[in-house]
């Protein structure tokens, strides 16, 4: 029996370790007490009479002060572990007081024994148990759940307090963390709970591995245990509904716009709106399942596109504050109109760039009296003008004298009291406005400014100006850098870049249009115009099928059911160490509490009837190279988190590695010659997205051994 174990086991059922070390020094003083009683005080009935008052006031004291403030956190629901020690030791006074009274001093004597064998076994068995017992683990989250926030702490209680030195706490995938000890008792080097604490957020939808190691006994030389545990960081939420009212073509200007979510709003999602054309707004976030975006102003009687887009985010623990970018896709586009002003259906100038010497025509909603428009229409700034009527009388027709000036805001004031044919009549003014053409500018692109991840496949550019343009004055300042051929389209305002080719992965696109684009209302432009895009980059992934490994020391032959399953190959990992067989030899055997090394598991694997090469002190770009050729790639790896790091001696006299660890490299971020990532199945902590510096690092271990599947 393993008398480590069994103590943990009889530890476990003990209270906890602060009250086992109160409990100790209670029994300390009771043996100390009783035998000071004993030997100070041999049968002077009257003495001991008074000693034991004595103890009975001490501990009524004890229990009066002491229980009612500190101790009484320490016990709460252990009430029973104060209450038999406090009451034991004045029911054996008391016995022995009878036996003096009644002058039985030979059974006293061998009472008084008894009471020492009982005290001192009681004692010796506690403390044995406090020092050699194994420290339990309990690690949590502040949800208590699965689900681990991307910014919630996670807390590691021990049993028993453990040395501080020993313990080391690793966290995949890696991350800066920042760890908060609670010492016992103030005790610098003994600890009873360690808080990890994420200095950056985590990405959603993470297996997050906290992995414990140093977990030792207090006793010295006892054996160094390690502990595993599993978390989930959240999905991320979808929009299920954009609710816009019930007429999106007459949509209020102050219409909050919400988005209905599928879970609750979380923190490392970014949300954004682009308005076309361009519109202030707020964005509303209470935590909860919906989003609301507040439009500050809109123009009335307008058609309105709006993209609402979603990116995923690291950010700060302490501050929120957004560190990166990881993702961003645009996941709605919702066409709406805002609603026309009161009696006022639209004008001809709302939000369309005209010639300036075009006359100002205001539709209504039913035919308007010709008597009453006088003196009713008034234009800021002030220009001359006449007032007409269309032949149906819904049309105010006002025909400048001289052209209305270039990039000028125009207020249009319909005064109260206009009337209708019917007899109808407007109570309140009526205000509109409009913006002649100014300067050239840029009112949206696709892809949009800054927009990452871009499909190389998408067939144009598009660039939309805020005003009519000469088409040629465009095409003539356009450029592409780096440059893609292409072809010139247009549709009202809007410049299409029609590609000619694909575009490459992963690269930054600027688009520019140098300076003097010819207005054909407004004002030449005076700057340059550009619009960047960064493509995604290039993945390639092997369709591999993933195995967890069902035991600790198991990832070599879940990692080999892997490579044989993409070839087409049935296996288990009980199967392949039964073929492998088990011995003491790794290079030969499997061998238990340790694994297998590369040569039985190319056997194997060749036995199976699929080709594979083992390759040592291989290469990045060759491995990766082979995985693009559609054949992943076995490898020998250090897991990051076993230590101390480095070879040993295995029980049979051969060469082991503390730590060694088996992936499956199925795909790649960029090129085999200069990838961004390396794309592994970890039988241990799933599919691993590693920088090629992290990657290196783990495979030197081990001499870059990997085993092609061919």
């Amino acid at each position: 029996m393993d008398i480590e174990n069994f103590i943990t086991e009889v530890s476990n059922l003990l209270p906890n370790f602060t009250i086992r070390i109160l409990l100790l020094s209670f029994l300390l003083l009771w043996i100390l007490l009783s035998n000071t009683i004993y030997i100070v005080f041999p049968k002077k009935n009257i003495k001991y009479l008074f000693s034991l008052l004595a103890y009975v006031l001490l501990v009524i004291s004890i229990w009066y002060f002491a229980y009612t403030e500190y101790i009484k956190d320490i016990f709460k629901d252990n009430l029973l572990y104060l209450i038999i020690p406090i009451s034991i030791p004045p029911l054996i006074y008391i016995f022995k007081y009878l036996l003096l009274t009644f002058k039985k001093n030979n059974v006293y004597t061998i009472v008084h024994k008894l009471e020492n064998i009982f005290v001192l076994t009681l004692f010796t068995v506690l403390l044995l148990i406090s020092l050699f017992a194994r420290p339990d683990i309990n690690v949590f989250t502040s949800s208590n759940s699965e689900i681990i926030d991307t910014t919630g702490e996670i807390s590691i209680d021990f049993s028993i307090p453990v040395r501080k030195k020993d313990i080391k706490v690793n966290i995949s995938p890696e991350s800066t963390l920042e760890f908060k000890y609670t010492n016992f008792w103030n005790l610098e080097n003994w600890i009873t709970n360690i808080t990890v604490v994420p200095t950056e957020s985590f990405l959603p939808e993470q297996k997050i591995v906290v992995y414990t190691t140093g977990i030792q006994r207090i006793f010295p030389f006892g054996f160094e245990h390690e502990n595993n545990q599993e978390f989930f960081t959240p999905k991320p939420p979808n929009v299920q509904e954009v609710v816009l009212g019930a007429d999106i073509q007459n949509v209020s200007i102050k219409q909050p716009i919400t988005l209905q979510l599928d879970d609750n709003d979380k923190d490392f999602v970014e949300w954004e709106a682009v308005f076309v054309p361009d519109a202030e707004f707020t964005i509303v976030r209470d935590n909860d399942d919906t989003v609301v975006i507040q439009p500050i102003r809109l123009e009335q009687g307008t058609e309105y596109k709006l993209e609402i887009i979603k990116s995923i985010i690291r950010y700060n623990t302490t501050t929120l504050q957004k560190t990166s970018v990881e993702s961003q896709e645009k996941i709605k586009e919702i066409l709406f109109r805002t609603a026309p002003a009161p009696g006022v259906e639209s004008f001809n100038r709302n939000g369309v760039i005209i010639s300036n010497s075009e006359p100002l025509i205001i539709y209504f909603q039913s035919s308007i009296n010709e008597e009453s428009i006088k003196d009713k229409l008034l234009i800021t700034p002030q220009i001359e003008g006449t007032v007409s009527l269309s032949e149906d009388g819904k049309q105010v027709i006002f025909k400048p004298k001289t052209s209305f000036l270039k990039n000028t805001e125009y207020k249009i004031t319909i005064l109260s009291g206009l009337e209708n044919k019917l007899g109808g009549y407007i109570e309140n003014d009526i205000v509109l406005s409009f913006r002649t053409a100014g300067y050239v500018a840029l009112s949206y692109a696709s892809p949009r400014n800054g927009a990452i991840d871009i499909a190389n496949t998408i067939k144009n550019i598009s660039l939309t100006f805020n005003q009519p343009v000469d088409k040629n004055s465009v095409q003539e300042r356009f450029t592409i850098s780096p440059n893609v051929a292409g072809t010139f389209s247009w549709s009202g305002n809007t410049l299409y870049y029609n590609l000619s080719e694909n575009l490459a992965y992963g690269t930054k696109y600027t688009v520019s249009i140098a300076s003097g684009i010819k207005s054909l209302y407004g004002i030449d432009s005076s700057s340059v115009i550009s619009s960047s895009f960064t493509t995604k980059k290039q993945i390639f992934l092997l369709n591999v099928p993933y195995y967890h490994q069902t035991e600790i020391f198991t990832c070599n032959l879940a990692a080999t059911r892997m490579v044989l399953a993409y070839r087409g190959v049935s296996s288990t990992e009980a199967g392949i160490k039964s073929s492998i067989g088990i011995g003491l030899n790794p290079n030969e055997d499997w061998v238990d509490g340790y694994g297998v090394h590369s040569g039985p598991v190319s056997s194997y694997i060749a036995g199976r009837g699929v080709s594979n090469r083992v390759y040592h002190s291989w290469n990045l770009t060759g491995a990766l190279q082979e995985v693009k050729n559609g054949n992943p790639v076995l490898i020998y790896i250090y897991n990051g988190s076993s230590q101390p790091k480095g070879t040993f001696i295995l029980e049979g006299g051969y060469t082991g590695y503390k730590g060694m660890h088996s992936q499956v490299i199925v795909g790649f971020i960029g090129t085999p010659e200069s990838p961004s990532t390396i794309i592994v199945n970890d039988p241990w902590k799933g599919k691993l997205y590693l920088s090629p510096s992290s990657f290196m690092s783990a495979w030197s271990y081990l001499g870059y051994t990997g085993i092609v599947i061919y």
